[in-house]
């Protein structure tokens, strides 16, 4: 199964665009990881509107840009597409002291924990953030969550698939969850584990 994953498309340019819908027909299943323009949203929806779309908020984004489009919010929400299955934290770290705080989702770290232990086993666990500890930039705003972490020691998942860093980079944990920071778009082999860069 081939997996389009993009994260932290803000402002793509129509080539980048074109260069993604090029392979609608290679892609059998599509991520959306948050903080993506709303333009190419829709764009790509379009062109894989045949494809299934699953996706999580980013902490730049409001509650209402997924289901619009097409695309199942994974949030908390257990997800099989054939044989895998998926679910998503949305969001990132806490970090906006402003009043509409609330519009964006973020959580404390505390809170992160308490969400990941309800969440039943997946073969891949979809987030904005990434783990805590994992594929960090150092400040406050760019803190991986604990939930994410303990999803992953909990149940062991094949794929932990982020956005956020702003980095395309692939990590193998001890548990051998491969945690993959998706900036951009890419293209994810998921048996063999490859990952295509596209933008």
């Amino acid at each position: 199964m081939n997996i389009l994953c993009m994260a932290d498309l803000h402002a793509p340019n129509k080539n980048q665009i074109e260069s993604i819908c090029s392979f609608s027909s290679s892609v059998d299943m599509v991520l959306w990881l948050g903080d993506n323009d709303e333009f190419a949203i829709e764009e790509i929806s379009k062109k894989f509107r045949d494809k299934l779309h699953v996706g999580i908020l980013g902490n730049h984004d409001l509650y209402d840009n997924l289901e619009p489009n097409g695309i199942i919010n994974a949030n908390k929400n257990h997800i099989q597409k054939n044989e895998i299955s998926i679910i998503g934290l949305e969001g990132s770290i806490k970090y906006k002291e402003i009043d509409n705080d609330s519009k964006f989702p973020s959580y404390s770290q505390g809170e992160s924990l308490i969400l990941s232990e309800r969440l039943p086993y997946a073969d891949i666990i979809i987030s904005h953030t990434s783990p805590y500890g994992i594929h960090e930039i150092d400040s406050d705003v760019h803190r991986g969550l604990y939930g994410i972490l303990n999803f992953i020691q909990r149940h062991n998942p094949k794929y932990s698939i982020h956005g956020h860093q702003h980095i395309n980079k692939v990590s193998i944990m001890e548990n051998n969850t491969i945690v993959i920071g998706i900036y951009g778009a890419s293209i994810l082999k998921y048996r063999t584990g490859e990952l295509i860069k596209i933008v």
